[in-house]
């Protein structure tokens, strides 16, 4: 970790002859937050004094209020940091306390990882602002901090980020970023990259949406929601069967799916978490981070995809007047049935096997 954030790292973000400078120019602050594992009573208490050390839990809870597995109190700093942590936080800029554990602000997103299933967004942090009008300073910086990471990065840290965001003016676009290194209690650990692109202000597609989106809530709402139920129950009706028989069939559930997916799409529109200040605030007492509406923005691309796949499964079943549709329908209802059989057998196995 060390080598790589005073090698590649801070080559590629604050050289301004860099590929990624090329394109890419760091805004708002530059985060460093580790989480570490609550001690614990250890498994074997009869250990020599010669080997034994301190025992701290394998993972680090990410429900809140994060008690048991993430350890919480204040760091103790060997005396011969004291000086340099002291020097540290007091620098014009920086904010926060490498010693002092506390929680992130709702607009930081929680990140996935590999070795531990789900890392949230509090630990122990501090951060200082990026002046994109002399990124080079920030190579000076990551210098007067090189003492940190071995009292640090010690047996019981678990997870590591430095998060940042990086603006492509040409594109007219922001990318959330977060390195990750997790690291596992034998020592083995895991580096990953969390790139979460997005825009703060309406691009002319987002200003297209918002007046499709019009002509989408008449067609689904009112047409799948209103109308579609109404008639297709009327219909089973007067032919002597139940109307909930649409309300069970398969058009049915897919019609269901499509309007609630939509209504679920618009609704997070609306709900979508943006910082309550913004990226260039001097004076915030927080990081400022857009990594949850980013990742609101992904999820919003991924919905759209899966309701276009709902509609396009719709629009197959309204082609069953053609008779090698009908009859390949007629082929799939049959087949699975058996299908199910197979699945008892099998589904089992392959639980047992991944397990």
């Amino acid at each position: 970790a060390e080598q790589y954030l005073a090698g590649c790292f801070d080559y590629q973000l604050f050289n301004p002859q860099s590929t990624l400078r090329k394109f890419y120019t760091p805004v708002g602050s530059l985060r460093f937050r580790v989480q570490k594992a609550d001690t614990r009573l250890c498994m074997r208490p009869e250990m020599p004094a010669t080997t034994a050390r301190d025992c701290s839990q394998v993972e680090v809870s990410s429900n809140f209020p994060f008690t048991g597995t993430q350890k919480m109190q204040t760091l103790d700093f060997p005396a011969d940091a004291l000086p340099l942590l002291s020097q540290l936080t007091s620098t014009s800029g920086v904010s926060g306390n490498p010693t002092i554990w506390r929680t992130s602000t709702v607009a930081t997103d929680e990140i996935w990882g590999i070795i531990g299933a789900l890392y949230s967004s509090a630990g122990y942090q501090f951060w200082f602002p990026i002046n994109p009008v002399d990124v080079s300073n920030i190579t000076t910086k990551m210098g007067e901090i090189a003492w940190l990471w071995p009292r640090w990065l010690t047996s019981d840290t678990r997870f590591l980020a430095v998060e940042f965001t990086l603006a492509n003016y040409n594109a007219g676009g922001y990318v959330s970023c977060a390195l990750v290194l997790e690291i596992a209690p034998s020592g083995a650990s895991n580096m990953n990259a969390v790139l979460y692109p997005f825009h703060l202000a309406k691009t002319s597609g987002d200003i297209t949406a918002d007046v499709l989106d019009i002509f989408r809530w008449i067609i689904i709402v009112a047409y799948f929601c209103l109308y579609k139920v109404w008639r297709s129950c009327e219909d089973y009706t007067v032919e002597g069967h139940s109307g909930l028989r649409y309300v069970l069939s398969l058009a049915g559930f897919l019609d269901a799916c499509v309007v609630a997916l939509f209504i679920a799409l618009q609704y997070g529109k609306l709900a979508k978490q943006r910082p309550v200040e913004p990226m260039s605030s001097s004076t915030s007492q927080n990081f400022v981070s857009y990594s949850r509406w980013a990742a609101w923005e992904e999820m919003q691309v991924i919905g759209e995809a899966v309701l276009l796949m709902l509609l396009i499964l719709r629009y197959c079943m309204l082609l069953r007047f053609f008779p090698s549709v009908y009859r390949f329908f007629i082929l799939f209802q049959k087949s699975v049935r058996v299908s199910l059989y197979y699945l008892m057998i099998f589904v089992p196995i392959g639980l047992s096997t991944v397990f």
